[in-house]
């Protein structure tokens, strides 16, 4: 009798065992992916997606640069106010607005370099392995013509990090799925490193 109830309490000291052992594996495993939920970011440096060019200028005054608003070949409108700072050389709040027609652009884009604000986390001291290391592989990457700056772009959360020497130089949010320059170099191939069991 005695040594059924010994291995009773064994079969259900094992089986206590699987089910911490599971359980263990399973949160581990969670904890593994440290990447913000995705996300629908509208706002960065107080300026929200959708806005009016008169909403902004309300709210910022009036830029430091505003081109003239112009009609691509679809029709559609264009325009692009930037912000400085006299006394930080590097700054520059840059917004992109787009419509249908002059009377109708909204913020579309909306980018801030040598700024102090953070984008999930991140911010312009943060090194493009912490990007990497925090977001994962990025939904697209595009290199400026000259190839001393690249943006690599996060359709998950609708934002982009403009990288210069391996370090963030400037964050962006957008309603597309991706920032690219106008005039951009090709992508460098990366060589494919098999590895051979000896």
């Amino acid at each position: 009798m005695s040594s059924t109830i010994a291995r009773n309490i064994i079969g259900a000291l094992v089986v206590l065992c699987l089910i911490v052992g599971v359980g263990i594996h399973y949160l581990n495993r969670e904890d593994a992916d440290q990447r913000p939920a995705p996300q629908h970011i509208s706002q960065l440096a107080s300026i929200r997606l959708g806005m009016l060019p008169t909403d902004v200028t309300l709210l910022l005054g009036k830029p430091s640069v505003a081109g003239s608003t112009e009609i691509d070949e679809t029709g559609q409108a264009h325009l692009t106010y930037i912000y400085t700072k006299n006394n930080n050389a590097d700054y520059a709040l840059d917004i992109t607005f787009y419509g249908p027609s002059r009377l109708s652009m909204q913020a579309v884009v909306v980018c801030e370099n040598g700024g102090l604000s953070s984008l999930l986390g991140l911010d312009r001291y943060s090194s493009e392995p912490a990007v990497l290391g925090a977001l994962g592989t990025p939904s697209h990457s595009s290199i400026r013509s000259g190839g001393l700056e690249k943006v690599i772009s996060y359709s998950a959360w609708n934002a982009s990090f403009k990288i210069a020497r391996g370090k963030v130089i400037g964050i962006c949010i957008h309603q597309g799925k991706f920032i690219q320059y106008d005039k951009e170099s090709p992508l460098p191939l990366r060589r494919q490193v098999s590895t051979q069991a000896s």
